[in-house]
């Protein structure tokens, strides 16, 4: 095996799902989009593109939220028929646009990376995003800047990704997770099948004992599919490097005695409800 062949099959089994394309040039003969997503489906990577914006982006990038990645040219050249005419920029100075209104929802509506690519300065995209509140700093955990000149060899793609993922401990741990916890849910249900009409069985069963049916099923697949996750869910040691120095910056409180695991000034998604009431 080469080390292409490696390096894309380790990206391969963190990306799995499907692949949403935004770009005009994505059926154009020997472009850069073209040749991107040609090697995406050889490596069996089903692919969504969108070569004319969605009449209704926000229905349609709702319809999205499964997506494992998306690609995102900058501007697309644009094609007749669309409200910006032909040949016309989709991105207006100083104004909220098709990609700024695109990313927004898609930033909103998934939770996945976001490849931007473009053949304009990364750094003037950059601030067109800090303006319009998409990134702070020209940083957004979810978003990988890339120029088109440097992927028409299509490897420096997966190449670019796997470093940026290598030093993005949000967007490693959450590939790692997702994978994680979709091996446990497919592992869990397919074992609990052939048992036909397990959920109503265990309603019952819950319901003679006296107990809450429905929050008691809930919480026994909550319960064996985390069990099962946190078996297959390891993070490389090498991501968080220097955590130390980050911890630093957020307030610590300990709850009922338990380690100080949740950082972040004990932001109320870590917590349970009765937590919440605890640190005010």
């Amino acid at each position: 095996m080469s080390d292409a062949t490696g390096l894309q099959n380790e990206v391969r089994k963190l990306f799995e799902g499907i692949v949403a394309v935004f770009d005009d040039e994505v059926s154009t003969p020997n472009s850069v989009a073209q040749k991107l997503v040609q090697h995406l489906k050889d490596l069996n990577f089903p692919i969504v593109s969108f070569a004319v914006p969605p009449a209704d982006v926000k229905k349609t990038v709702q319809n999205l939220h499964g997506a494992s990645f998306v690609i995102f040219d900058w501007k697309y050249g644009d094609v007749s028929g669309t409200p910006h005419g032909p040949g016309a920029s989709m991105l207006e100075d100083g104004e909220a646009s098709v990609q700024i209104d695109s990313l927004r929802e898609l930033l909103n509506s998934t939770y996945c990376p976001i490849f931007i690519v473009t053949q304009e300065g990364i750094d003037k995209i950059k601030q067109t995003l800090n303006e319009n509140n998409i990134t702070k700093d020209g940083w957004h955990a979810r978003i990988l800047f890339c120029h088109k000149s440097d992927l028409r060899e299509v490897n420096n793609f997966f190449v670019r990704v796997k470093n940026w993922i290598d030093s993005n401990a949000p967007v490693c741990v959450l590939k790692k997770w997702e994978r994680a916890a979709r091996e446990a849910k497919f592992g869990v249900f397919s074992e609990l099948e052939p048992y036909g009409d397990w959920p109503r069985i265990l309603w019952n069963a819950y319901k003679q004992d006296g107990d809450d049916a429905a929050s008691s099923l809930a919480m026994l697949l909550c319960k064996v599919v985390s069990y099962r996750m946190c078996y297959n869910c390891n993070f490389p040691k090498s991501l968080f490097v220097g955590a130390e120095e980050v911890t630093k910056e957020f307030s610590v409180k300990r709850i009922n005695g338990n380690p100080p695991v949740r950082p972040i000034q004990n932001h109320p998604s870590f917590l349970l409800p009765q937590e919440r009431e605890l640190v005010g």
